[in-house]
C-alpha cells in the first residue's frame, strides 16, 4: 500500500492539531464561564435569601409553625428563582411552584447537618428536575436560635446553556473560517514545499540509479533553499570523487589488462574478485570467473595451496615455481595477503608470470655450455697429450714429432673453426650490429660465391655440382655474406655426406616475392626422428658423429634464415628420389622498411 505524501500527512496533522486545540479550548471556556456562573449564582442567592429572612421573618415563621397555607406562601414570595422550604427533618413543606409540591428535593442527615456546620450555615446542591439543570443554595431559619427549618433558592441553568450554545455556534463558526483559512494557505504553502522535497527526492533517485542529477534551485522558505544548496554541493563533491572513483578504476583495468603478469585478487574465502587477460591466457575461460572458486578455474592443488598458506594467515608473503597439468608451462607465483585498516585479512593476490621459455632457455644454457665445455676439451685434450709426448722426448724422433705436430694443428683447427663458428652465431644472434648491412644483391652471385668457396672439397671427392637456376636474375635486399655462409655450410655439410663421385644440386626458385635457394644431395638421408633436432647446437646425427666438424653448421645456417625472416625446410629424401637430402632456404626478397629506409 503506497504511503500518503508529505502534503496530504501535513494537512491531516494541521487539521487534528486545530480540531483538537479548539476542542480544548472550547472545553476550558465552558467550564470557566459555568464555573463563574455558578459563583455568581451562589453569592447572589446568599444575598438574596439573607434579605428574605429579614424582611420576611414574620411570613416565613408562619410558615414554618403551619399557621400560614402553602398557597399563600407561593403568592407573597414574590421571587423570579424558585423557592423551597424545610421542616427541621428535611422534608419539603413549601415550594414557590405549587404544582411541584412533593417532587422537588429533600434534604438527608448528612446534608442537614453540614448545613448546621458550615461557616455560612449553607450548602450548595445541583439538581435535575423535568430535564432541566437547576442550582439550589440551602440556608438554616433560626428564631431565638431555634431552628425552625431550612431556606433553598434554586436558580436553573437554562439561561447559561443558552449563552453556551450561542457562544459555541459562534466559536465553532469562528474555527471553521479559522481552519478553512489555515487550510488554505497551508495547502498553497505546502504543496510548493512538497513540490520541491519531490524534485530533490527525484533527483536523489536518479541519482542513485547512475543517472545524471538535475540541481534544484529554491527561493522559498529559506530553510529548503538552504537545504537545495547543500544537496547540489553534495552530489557536486560526489559526482568529482566517482568521476576520479572511475577514472582510477579505468586506469587500474587498463593497468591489468596491458599486464604480461596474470594479476589474481581474491576473497577470504578464495573466491576470485579481479581476474586480468594474462590469467585468461594461461587458464582459459569461456565466461567471467568473477564469484567462482579459484581452485575450481584453475584446478591447480599447487595453486591452491599457496592461497591456503595466505589466507590462513601462515604468511604474508608467498613464492613457488609451480608446474601445470600440461606440464610444459612453468609459472613463477608471487602472492602476498591483504588486510583492511583494522589489520583483518579480507583476502590475497597473486601475480603469476609464465617463465616456461626462461625455463627452456636455461636448459639450453645449460646444454649448451655442457656441449661447448665438451667440444673444446677433446681437441684441447689431445693437444695437451702429444705436446707432453713431445716434451718426454718425441722431439728427438724426427718422424714422430713430425706427425704429432700434425696432430696438434689438425685440433687446434678444430677449435679455430669452433670459435669462429661461435662468433658468427653471436654475431648474428646481436642483430643490431648488422643492421646497416642490407644490400641490394643478386641470388645467382651469392650461389657463384658459395660454389667458389666449396670448389676444393668438391673436387677433392670428385663431385660434380649441378646448377638448377631461372635464366632472369632474382634480386632483393639481403646480407649476401650471411647468405653465403648460410650455402657454404649446406654444401659443406652435402660434401661431407655424399659418397665419391656423386652429383649435388645447387638450385634457384622464386615466386610471390619469395626467393627459395636449395641444396640436394645423394647421401645416405636423415633419420625422422632426428629432424627436429638437427639444428640445436652442437648435435650431430649418429652418422655426423663420424665425420669431421663443429656441430654448429647447421644452428648458424637456421640463424640466418630467420635472421631473413625466412624458414628452413628439410627433406629427406627430396621428392622424386630414392636417398639424399634437400635443405631449401625460404625467405622473402624485400627487406624490412626500417632497413631499406636506412
Amino acid at each position: 500500500m503506497k504511503k500518503p505524501g508529505f502534503l496530504l500527512q501535513f494537512l491531516l496533522g494541521l487539521a487534528v492539531l486545530v480540531l483538537a486545540s479548539q476542542t480544548f479550548i472550547l472545553l476550558i471556556y465552558n467550564q470557566k464561564i459555568r464555573g463563574d456562573f455558578r459563583s455568581e449564582t451562589v453569592a447572589r442567592s446568599r444575598a438574596a435569601l439573607g434579605i428574605l429572612t429579614s424582611l420576611a421573618q414574620d411570613n416565613l415563621q408562619a410558615v414554618f409553625e403551619n399557621k400560614t397555607a402553602a398557597l399563600a406562601f407561593s403568592t407573597q414570595s414574590g421571587l423570579n428563582n424558585k423557592l423551597l422550604l424545610f421542616n427541621p427533618d428535611g422534608r419539603l413543606i413549601a415550594d414557590s411552584e405549587p404544582a411541584l409540591l412533593g417532587q422537588g428535593i429533600s434534604l438527608n442527615n448528612v446534608e442537614r447537618w453540614q448545613i448546621l456546620r458550615s461557616p455560612y450555615n449553607s450548602l450548595v446542591k445541583t439538581n435535575r428536575e423535568g430535564g432541566h439543570e437547576t442550582l439550589y443554595y440551602f440556608t438554616v431559619f433560626r428564631i431565638h436560635g431555634k431552628v425552625l427549618g431550612f431556606l433553598a433558592l434554586g436558580t436553573p441553568f437554562d439561561r447559561v446553556d443558552a449563552v453556551l450554545k450561542n457562544l459555541f455556534v459562534t466559536f465553532l463558526s469562528i474555527s471553521l473560517a479559522l481552519l478553512i483559512t489555515v487550510f488554505g494557505s497551508a495547502f498553497f504553502y505546502s504543496r510548493a514545499f512538497s513540490r520541491n522535497i519531490q524534485r530533490l527526492i527525484r533527483n536523489s533517485t536518479r541519482f542513485a540509479q547512475g543517472l545524471e542529477y538535475e540541481k534544484v534551485f529554491v527561493e522559498k522558505p529559506w530553510e529548503l533553499q538552504l537545504l537545495a544548496k547543500a544537496m547540489n554541493s553534495m552530489f557536486d563533491q560526489l559526482q568529482d570523487r566517482i568521476g576520479t572513483i572511475r577514472r582510477q578504476k579505468n586506469q587500474l583495468e587498463a593497468i591489468l589488462e596491458g599486464m604480461v603478469e596474470a594479476v589474481v585478487v581474491l576473497n577470504s574465502r578464495g573466491k576470485i574478485l579481479t581476474w586480468n587477460a594474462a590469467a585468461s591466457r594461461i587458464f582459459p575461460v569461456y565466461t567471467s570467473p568473477s564469484g567462482q572458486n579459484f581452485l575450481e578455474v584453475t584446478r591447480n592443488s599447487e595453486l591452491d595451496a599457496v592461497v591456503r598458506q595466505l589466507l590462513n594467515g601462515e604468511a604474508k608473503e608467498a613464492k613457488a615455481n609451480i608446474h601445470l597439468h600440461d606440464l610444459e608451462t612453468t609459472l613463477s607465483v608471487q602472492g602476498a595477503a591483504l588486510h583492511n585498516n583494522a589489520d583483518e585479512l579480507w583476502g590475497c593476490v597473486l601475480v603469476m608470470s609464465d617463465i616456461s621459455q626462461l625455463v627452456r632457455l636455461e636448459v639450453v644454457r645449460r646444454d649448451f655450455v655442457a656441449n661447448v665445455s665438451h667440444e673444446l676439451k677433446t681437441p684441447i685434450t689431445n693437444i695437451l697429450g702429444y705436446v707432453e709426448t713431445l716434451e718426454s722426448g718425441a722431439l728427438n724422433e724426427p718422424n714422430k714429432a713430425k706427425h704429432f705436430l700434425k696432430i696438434i694443428s689438425r685440433h687446434a683447427q678444430r677449435l679455430n673453426l669452433i670459435i669462429e663458428d661461435l662468433l658468427i652465431l653471436s654475431k648474428i644472434e646481436n642483430q643490431q650490429s648488422l643492421a646497416s648491412k642490407w644490400e641490394s644483391a643478386v641470388l645467382q652471385d651469392v650461389m657463384t660465391g658459395a660454389a667458389n668457396v666449396c670448389h676444393k672439397k668438391l673436387t677433392k671427392k670428385k663431385i660434380l655440382l649441378a646448377w638448377a637456376v631461372p635464366e632472369d636474375e632474382v634480386q632483393g635486399y639481403f646480407y649476401p655474406l650471411l647468405l653465403e655462409q648460410a650455402l657454404v655450410n649446406l654444401l659443406d655439410n652435402a660434401v661431407k655426406f655424399s659418397p665419391e663421385g656423386s652429383q649435388i644440386l645447387l638450385g634457384l626458385s622464386s615466386s610471390g616475392g619469395e626467393a627459395t635457394l636449395f641444396v640436394e644431395d645423394q647421401g645416405p638421408g636423415i633419420p625422422e626422428k632426428e629432424k627436429e633436432r638437427i639444428f640445436e647446437r652442437f648435435y650431430r646425427t649418429e652418422r655426423g658423429r663420424e665425420k669431421e666438424g663443429t656441430g654448429l653448421g647447421l644452428a648458424i645456417v637456421k640463424h640466418i634464415i630467420v635472421l631473413h625472416r625466412g624458414r628452413v625446410q628439410v627433406e629427406s629424401p627430396p621428392p622424386h628420389q630414392k636417398q639424399g637430402t634437400r635443405f631449401s632456404l625460404i625467405f622473402p626478397c624485400q627487406a624490412p622498411v626500417t632497413a631499406t629506409d636506412s
